[in-house]
């Protein structure tokens, strides 16, 4: 599978980077030289600079940990919340899965990314917020997805034989129901952590998310719409950058899901 290697070795590239960014990026990505605004990519800055002569390559780097860090905790309070809604729902069923399920109708009735920005609006632009919004509506699509899968386990010849053994309940779902649940849960949280990145960008776009003079990616393309007839590598290099990302993290979850769906062999 040539895209899966490539996707990886793609994704692998911005994980280093990021976490090394101090020493592979060039200079300080928030001190620039007024003197040197908006040159054009070559010799010294080898992606140009900005409108205040920051180094553009600089802070594509350290935009990468805003990046991973939004798709990394996003999924994360998505999946944490979302998944023990859905094995709670999924499994005792009844007035349980009917209170949790129609609670999650409603966070799905509203539009994705008006309710992230609704979110945002209440609690008030800044990174932190931002992802608190979003791993808010992560939560109904991982309660669905888990609550489907558990509902398929529980009648289960090997989950019924727990309990028949004098399993509890609690046992069940942590040794028999949880671990066979896994591979589809990664696979959507490998799609949406790319989903999520998108959503900061656009949040920073609108000057919702990241703020000032913090590097972000979606903040860089926001700030670029300015020189796009004379300075057009403001807006295209942080914008490069995301869709890189994000079409490795798309390109990765599809070959996770032909690995690990039995239904696809």
């Amino acid at each position: 599978m040539p895209t899966a290697i490539a996707s990886t070795l793609i994704l692998i590239a911005f994980l280093m980077t990021a976490a090394f960014a101090p020493s592979v990026a060039p200079m300080h990505p928030n001190q620039g030289n007024i003197r040197d605004r908006l040159q054009a990519p070559g010799g010294e800055y080898r992606l140009g600079t900005d409108q205040q002569g920051r180094d553009l390559l600089s802070r594509v780097i350290f935009g990468s940990r805003v990046a991973l860090l939004v798709g990394a905790t996003t999924v994360l309070i998505g999946l944490s919340v979302g998944g023990l809604l859905g094995v709670v729902a999924g499994y005792f069923g009844g007035w349980t899965d009917t209170i949790i399920m129609r609670t999650m109708d409603l966070l799905l009735a509203f539009p994705y990314i008006l309710l992230v920005v609704a979110i945002v609006s209440i609690l008030g632009p800044s990174l932190q917020n931002a992802i608190i919004a979003i791993g808010i509506t992560n939560v109904p699509h991982f309660a669905r997805i888990v609550r489907s899968v558990v509902i398929g386990l529980r009648e289960r010849e090997f989950v019924m034989a727990a309990g028949a053994l004098g399993a509890s309940q609690l046992r069940t779902i942590a040794r028999h129901v949880m671990p066979n649940a896994i591979a589809p849960v990664i696979i959507v949280a490998t799609l949406y952590f790319g989903r999520n990145v998108i959503a900061e960008a656009t949040l920073s776009f609108l000057g919702l998310g990241v703020q000032p003079p913090t590097a972000a990616w979606g903040s860089m393309v926001a700030v670029g719409r300015e020189y796009l007839r004379s300075s057009p590598h403001l807006s295209l290099a942080p914008g490069i950058a995301l869709m890189f990302f994000v079409y490795a993290l798309n390109t990765l979850g599809d070959a996770l899901r032909d690995v690990l769906d039995p239904k696809t062999q």
